[in-house]
């Protein structure tokens, strides 16, 4: 039997850039839309053969939920007619609360076929979304959340913390506010300033949380959601009373299981394979246009390297490391301080981050890898 994959479907359409943002995306470039589209379809059609059978689709962005009922039927009706999707597969769309109606929300999980909706909220506090450039306010964020939920699809509300000035105290205004709406799942990430946000290209000097405070309120963050029936599986994500409430196509990612990406820049993994695409989406077409394909590049990985994937994947999520890909010297003494540290714990023969682990999770994969 075939081995089942992800597909994610990458749409670099914005109507505005976040400062913050360093996605392949841009605003004022509605007159690709048909095109892509197009090409997208292309790209899936000429999908790798061992590609065959799928039980994720992703849309990600970008903005996808901006693209007309037209545009967002001609992919997924084509999806549905080239390639085989488990009839349980979760299909996610990512959306921004202000092009969220009742009707839109409708169409994507009546029509479209979406089961769970990720929705861009980032802040419940109005001068936070002002200082992050979000084109939605408090009210947009929390009728689109109200629309999506009408429609019995699941929910994740992603929130960006550690702002400039922000204490853990406002930290938790945001997080309380997630939690009584009560969703199926709740990302919270770290700011982070990447190469290629605006952010980053006016060297933006941020006075932000020192890594104490930042650590407090992540840990702050974790225990009150676990507290309100929230599992923390994931360095920054949690889910509603049980694991199926688990983002399932992010974790194939964590768990190194194989995906296709289609779209510009988008990147795929066959299981020992990693190509990507190239970014921009008139750069795309063309691409795609000359050759028949948009790769940009392509990797084979070795055995090892593989090997250590596995080790910085696992101690980011709940399901951990194989004890027998660790190899660092003395590894043996080393996870004895980590455990008595209360850092790690080991369970059949798997070593896992703790809550206070997932803090530093990179770190654990550098001295026990």
């Amino acid at each position: 039997m075939s081995t089942c994959f992800g597909l994610y479907v990458h749409i670099p359409f914005c109507r505005t850039k976040c400062p913050y943002c360093a996605f392949d995306s841009a605003p004022d470039q509605d007159d690709l839309i048909d095109e892509y589209i197009e090409t997208l379809c292309d790209e899936i059609a000429a999908r790798p053969e061992q590609a065959r059978s799928f039980d994720t689709v992703y849309f990600g962005g970008g903005t996808p939920g901006l693209l007309s009922e037209e545009h967002m039927g001609r992919i997924t009706d084509f999806i549905r007619s080239e390639l085989f999707v488990k009839p349980d597969a979760e299909w996610t769309i990512e959306v921004n609360p202000g092009d969220v109606t009742i009707d839109k929300a409708s169409f994507w999980v009546k029509k479209a076929g979406f089961n769970r909706i990720s929705l861009g909220v980032q802040s419940f506090e109005q001068n936070e979304l002002d200082f992050l450039g979000r084109r939605h306010d408090v009210q947009d964020a929390l009728d689109a959340i109200s629309d999506c939920q009408m429609t019995g699809a699941k929910i994740c509300i992603d929130l960006i913390q550690g702002l400039p000035g922000q204490n853990t105290e406002q930290r938790m205004r945001s997080v309380h506010k997630a939690a009584s709406l009560k969703p199926s799942h709740i990302s919270v990430y770290e700011l982070t300033i990447d190469e290629g946000s605006a952010f980053h290209a006016a060297g933006a000097k941020f006075h932000r949380p020192d890594q104490d405070a930042a650590a407090d309120g992540y840990l702050a963050t974790s225990k009150y959601l676990r507290g309100k029936g929230y599992l923390h599986y994931e360095v920054s994500n949690y889910c509603l009373d049980t694991f199926d409430n688990m983002a399932a196509h992010n974790a194939r990612y964590w768990q190194g299981r194989p995906w296709l990406g289609v779209g510009a820049s988008a990147h795929s993994f066959d299981g020992t394979r990693r190509w990507w695409n190239v970014r921009g989406a008139a750069a795309y077409i063309q691409a795609m246009n000359q050759a028949e394909n948009a790769i940009e590049d392509t990797e084979a990985l070795t055995d090892d390297q593989l090997r250590l994937e596995r080790v910085a994947l696992g101690f980011r999520w709940m399901g951990g490391v194989a004890r027998a890909d660790l190899h660092a010297d003395g590894v043996d003494d080393k996870l004895a301080r980590l455990v008595r540290e209360k850092l790690v714990m080991i369970r059949d023969d798997r070593v896992h981050s703790t809550v206070e682990g997932f803090l530093i999770a990179d770190a654990l994969a550098r001295v026990l890898a």
